[in-house]
């Protein structure tokens, strides 16, 4: 009597892990060693053959789990095909494994910060409470998270990319001192590549109020003749505005401007036809960062 002989015709299975490598991509510096893995039925120390994009390997199966470390720094950046076949003992060969989802991805992903920052690269205190920092990025994918550092603010909100653009409103209230803020963003992609680090020194806040005064005396008398109407020197000063900003006067109803240059103002003006008597003059100003000085 023999009992021993054993009919098999069922095919086995193999599957190719999804995702490979945690996230099926993987960069330069994993390209030296990329585990390419799956799950058969075909039993232990089955031949399982690989192809990847067209180069050759074998492994073996162990308690129904497949697995070989491969080299692919040769191969170009792209989705790679991989393929996968085993036969089991009676030697039914499985449905062929097929997977197109890993990608090798080595491109440098760059990041930056925009400049000008909030228009001007200058905040004042009631922009303090929300001011912008954006930038921009290359080769990262949607949903990849800004590393974003700013000096002195420990509550930054998470930040993510889109469409190769980022954006976040950070309350800055708690940097008390006028001056420079530092700002530093950094990034990978999905691969792990690692972008240089983005750097902005060039945004301020400017929270100190300006100040503007008409000179007294004017014409060096605060009085002028009829020979000196058509030629009068109307000048003033100003502190904490920045040279070019422009100075709005109104001399006798009639509205007149000049710029600040060096913490002083001046424009000469013709006021042949007004009457004798007293002249109303009003000047105004406000700094880069739009906070007005008390009107002189």
């Amino acid at each position: 009597v023999h009992n021993s002989l054993i009919k098999k015709t069922s095919r086995p299975t193999i599957n190719i892990d999804n995702p490979l490598m945690t996230d099926n991509r993987f960069n330069a510096i994993e390209a030296r060693s990329v585990t390419i893995s799956g799950t058969t039925n075909a039993g232990n120390n089955q031949i399982v053959a690989i192809d990847i994009n067209g180069t050759k390997t074998t492994t073996v199966v162990n308690n129904n789990v497949w697995s070989v470390d491969v080299d692919l720094r040769s191969f170009g950046d792209g989705s790679l095909r991989i393929l996968a076949d085993v036969n089991d003992s009676a030697n039914n060969r499985a449905f062929q494994a097929i997977s197109n989802l890993l990608i090798k991805d080595t491109l440098n992903p760059t990041i930056s910060i925009d400049n000008p920052l909030m228009g001007d690269n200058i905040f004042n205190a009631a922009e303090s409470s929300s001011v912008t920092i954006s930038g921009t990025t290359v080769n990262i994918e949607d949903g990849q998270e800004v590393n974003l550092i700013i000096t002195g603010i420990t509550n930054i909100p998470r930040i993510t990319v889109t469409n190769n653009e980022w954006s976040v409103d950070v309350n800055l209230l708690s940097i008390l001192n006028n001056g420079n803020v530092f700002i530093k963003a950094n990034i990978d992609d999905k691969a792990g590549n690692h972008a240089t680090e983005a750097v902005h020194n060039n945004l301020v806040k400017s929270t100190s109020l300006p100040t503007i005064s008409i000179d007294d005396p004017l014409m060096g008398d605060n009085i002028f003749n009829a020979a000196e109407a058509s030629s009068v020197t109307i000048s003033g000063t100003t502190t904490m505005v920045e040279d070019g900003q422009a100075v709005s006067l109104t001399i006798a109803g009639v509205s007149q401007s000049t710029i600040v240059g060096n913490g002083k103002w001046e424009i000469i003006v013709n006021l042949s036809l007004v009457n004798d008597g007293n002249i109303s003059i009003t000047a105004n100003v406000k700094n880069i960062a739009g906070t007005s000085a008390l009107e002189a």
